[in-house]
């Protein structure tokens, strides 16, 4: 029997299940017999939509449902802008990243680095936190990223 978050007289009878796999898009979604089961399918879609259902992913305390959210968010303002591809993570490798800051949320920082790459750097990792716009350079080093200003590209000095 699957884990309910309430209870269905609380719920006023649609209890939607403790983890998503009713969802539409769950590869292990089980043919769905009953008006019951297909209305709560629904309710969980919805859920997961609305980003409701974060905390069912194993994200316990509130620092990690915020981190979580603010990333959720900046993949969607990513997309608005056009970036499709998957963005990666910065931090892990000692690396550094030239371009343009295209997003900022309350724990993310997301840079253009170039033929419509995106790398998403954890506000918390850096020395300081760029503004949107601004062309900077950011090298990390030992899981910290040093943040400096870009120089911007001046006249040609006619060599």
């Amino acid at each position: 029997m699957t884990e309910r978050t309430g209870h269905d007289a609380e719920m006023g009878g649609h209890v939607a299940p403790k983890y998503p796999w009713l969802a539409a898009e769950a590869p292990d979604r089980p043919e769905l017999k009953r008006n019951r089961d297909r209305r709560q399918a629904e309710i969980v879609q919805a859920m997961l939509d609305a980003e409701i259902l974060l905390e069912q992913q194993g994200l316990q305390s509130e620092e990690e449902r915020v981190t979580a959210q603010s990333e959720a968010s900046m993949r969607a303002d990513l997309q608005r802008q056009g970036f499709d591809g998957s963005p990666e993570r910065s931090g892990a490798l000692d690396h550094a990243y030239h371009g343009p800051i295209v997003a900022v949320t309350a724990r993310h920082v997301a840079q253009d680095i170039g033929r419509r790459r995106i790398v998403i750097h954890e506000g918390r990792s850096l020395d300081a936190v760029p503004a949107l716009g601004s062309r900077v350079e950011v090298k990390f080093k030992g899981g910290r990223g040093t943040v400096s200003e870009l120089r911007k590209p001046g006249p040609d000095l006619g060599r």
